[in-house]
């Protein structure tokens, strides 16, 4: 519970601006369509301009060509900012970034 206290999370409001996004990422094809939950995962932190967006999943998102779609798809619809893909235990101070 301490844990929680100190990184204090905020709900997030759905709306249509995230669905719309999340669906132009599985249109454009930046994730395959069977991953909608990770396309609204990305939307969600593209649309209320989060600096990272915390995450396991390695196999679909650390995907160097997918994230670079999901930038072009981001730019081309008015989000200029570029956020960065990372791990709980990065965000927790456990785990160094290679250089």
């Amino acid at each position: 519970m301490k844990l929680l206290e100190e990184i204090a999370p905020q709900k997030l409001d759905y709306n249509g601006e995230i669905k719309a996004l999340a669906d132009e990422y599985l249109k454009k094809k930046a994730l395959p369509k069977r991953k909608e939950t990770d396309a609204l995962h990305v939307a969600y932190s593209t649309v209320h301009e989060m600096d990272a967006l915390v995450s396991w999943n390695f196999q679909d998102l650390a995907n160097l060509s997918r994230w670079k779609r999901i930038i072009e798809i981001n730019f081309a619809n008015g989000y200029n900012s570029l956020i960065e893909l990372v791990t709980p235990l990065e965000v927790l101070g456990h785990d160094e970034k290679p250089i």
